[in-house]
């Protein structure tokens, strides 16, 4: 059996990756920007932090600002984290492990806090960051 092509794009950066069909890099920002205006670039970010933290993605965690990092490892009590996205980041941790885990209540307390709209908005951004994140993880790191 031949080796796998993934061994000729592992240690490839995203930055290199998507240099490689531009066109594709311009609409992946702006389907993710188009996400985080559901429910703010912060919340975007904190769930892009906490699902590479999870999956284990440094080059994008190298990237991103220390303070959300810190933020986003530290949820459940940073006085800094809201309640909308304590609740946003509960649902990402299980989105990221298992999108079948995701509870009726933890998206009822997303409808409580933001409405219908606003859950919506946090469920669309993790299917776009969950997707992405897995992609990075692939493609920069051969699977590892």
């Amino acid at each position: 059996m031949g080796t796998s092509w993934l061994e000729s794009v592992s240690g490839t950066t995203t930055r290199e990756l998507t240099a490689l069909r531009p066109d594709l890099a311009a609409l992946i920002a702006e389907l993710e920007s188009n996400a985080a205006a559901n429910v703010g670039e912060r919340t975007q970010q904190l769930m892009a932090i906490r699902a590479a933290q999870m999956v284990g993605d440094p080059e994008f965690l190298a990237g991103a600002d220390a303070t959300l990092v810190e933020q986003a490892t530290k949820w459940p009590t940073h006085p800094e984290v809201t309640e909308f996205e304590r609740a946003a980041l509960d649902v990402c941790e299980s989105f990221i492990m298992d999108a079948h885990s995701v509870t009726d209540e933890q998206v009822v307390r997303l409808q409580r806090l933001a409405g219908d709209d606003g859950a919506v908005g946090v469920l669309l951004n993790l299917a776009v960051i969950d997707g992405f994140t897995k992609f990075r993880k692939v493609f920069t790191q051969g699977g590892r």
